[in-house]
């Protein structure tokens, strides 16, 4: 099982004339909903300063949620996305995907095809990490693990988020399915990882947005 976790801001006082087959709540303004934005925004570079002045006079939040019970299901993406799009046409002032985390703002789903697994690949996963592990996160928005590499130092960063994205990719995309033990390299100049297999948690606590239960396919660098 994953989820689907997107909350969106809006100059709405009321609930807006917002249709999905997501779960939908509405709820007050919220200064804290903000700063998080803010924070992610920044440091993607996807936000600008009159991005936020008018984020901070939103009325009102809608949350939609959705649950993923089959692995590389991405019928529950599509459905998240397409409410992004409803919402910014009704005049959103952000779109804040908690699951991954990875936040929009308005113009930035402008053209694209939700319905394009790629799209949804980008919409719903983040690679973050330092310099010991590079996480691929978010998939549990397509009911798959995340994909953990730990390198510590042993390879080229830029390597490690290659190989994380490069995998997600494959499984989203292609459908594929990883086997523990298998060896995997992102391109045939690329450095070779064992890929294993970590168990999430038996239960995810309601507002643990970002812990996948489907746990995650951990990659560390073959020597040599």
């Amino acid at each position: 099982m994953g989820r689907i976790i997107v909350t969106i801001a809006g100059p709405w006082s009321k609930p807006p004339a917002l249709e999905s087959p997501l779960d939908l709540a509405f709820g007050p303004p919220s200064a804290e909903f903000v700063e998080e934005f803010a924070d992610l925004g920044r440091r993607a570079g996807v936000v600008t300063d009159d991005d936020l002045r008018r984020l901070r006079k939103h009325q009102g939040l809608v949350r939609g949620t959705a649950e993923v019970a089959r692995p590389g299901d991405l019928e529950p993406a599509r459905r998240a996305a397409r409410l992004a799009v409803k919402a910014f046409a009704q005049g959103a002032l952000g779109v804040y995907v908690e699951t991954a985390p990875k936040v929009f703002a308005p113009g930035a789903l402008d053209g694209l095809d939700v319905n394009d697994p790629a799209v949804l690949l980008h919409m719903f996963t983040e690679v973050l990490g330092d310099e010991e592990e590079i996480i691929a996160e978010g998939l549990q928005a397509f009911g798959l693990p995340d994909v953990a590499v730990r390198y510590a130092g042993e390879v080229e960063i830029d390597a490690a988020q290659a190989a994380a994205f490069a995998f997600a990719a494959r499984m989203v995309l292609d459908r594929w399915t990883p086997s523990i033990g298998i060896a995997f390299r992102a391109s045939e100049s690329a450095p070779v990882f064992k890929v294993a297999y970590e168990e999430g948690p038996a239960v995810v606590e309601p507002d643990d947005v970002e812990t996948n239960p489907r746990g995650a396919w951990v990659l560390t660098r073959v020597a040599g």
